[in-house]
């Protein structure tokens, strides 16, 4: 079969492709949302008939910026060489079983394996009155806690796109969560940047914060994900109570061009 990479992907094409796992493709497809526009860019590879049947895709809201490839394994590489090529490092997401493939092209300098968690249970009926809805006005206590979360990454334009939660003690910000895609549009939103300060922490803060986060973006959309390091197993269990399931494992590659 023959296939191209047009030049302005269809955007349905592109939503009919990722809604055939929407859990699996959760991020690629809350990017298609006016939202992230600016940051997200596709490359299809589709058939005569405009049929998708794989895709990479980049999205610069991060540095390194981020490549998503998924699909089937004969278009990966002519969709993976239709991305522009540039100097330094990158984070690749994909399958496990499309790591060997995306390397013949690539160098692999480092290698995280994640899981894909999907809430499956019944979100809470009741409303947490000790657990705050975050806003940009509460930035300078959310500075002060991201450093208990080196990788967090937060900022006013994450709490106006997204939905963040909090627990005050004394007038200090305990603990937060919040969403790392948030999309109504494309009714999907991923959790992400659970923090509890370290004097906090083994008081149930987390999965009073989950819970609500659940509850509160059930009514925004219809799937809500999140990506968990093989190795947390603490987080596993906690997830897992909360009604969370495994859903799919992947690949997240530190890489650069050959």
């Amino acid at each position: 079969m023959t296939y191209t990479i047009p030049q302005t992907p269809d955007i349905d094409g592109l939503r009919r492709f990722l809604r055939t796992d929407a859990a699996r493709y959760l991020y690629v497809l809350g990017d298609l949302d006016p939202v992230y526009k600016d940051y997200a860019t596709y490359y299809p590879a589709v058939d005569k008939s405009g049929v998708v049947h794989g895709l990479a895709s980049t999205f610069e809201g991060l540095a390194p910026y981020t490549v998503s490839i998924c699909g089937e394994t004969e278009v990966l590489t002519m969709c993976l060489e239709a991305i522009p090529k540039r100097d330094g490092h990158f984070r690749l997401k994909c399958a496990r079983d499309h790591v060997d493939v995306l390397s013949e092209h690539l160098t692999i300098v480092a290698k995280d394996r994640y899981q894909r968690l999907v809430f499956r249970g019944n979100p809470p009926l009741e409303k947490d009155p000790g657990v705050i809805w975050l806003t940009p006005n509460d930035m300078r206590a959310i500075e002060e806690l991201m450093p208990f979360y080196p990788r967090a990454y937060i900022t006013s334009q994450s709490l106006r796109d997204g939905h963040y939660l909090g627990i005050w003690r004394e007038g200090k910000l305990v603990a937060l969560a919040g969403t790392h895609l948030l999309s109504e549009q494309e009714r999907v939103a991923a959790l992400g940047t659970v923090i509890t300060h370290p004097h906090y922490r083994g008081e149930g803060y987390a999965t009073r914060i989950v819970a609500q986060m659940v509850r509160d973006l059930s009514s925004m959309v219809d799937i809500i994900g999140l990506q968990l390091p093989k190795e947390n197993q603490e987080g596993l269990r906690l997830y897992r109570k909360l009604g969370f399931e495994v859903h799919n494992e992947f690949e997240t590659l530190i890489v650069r061009w050959k």
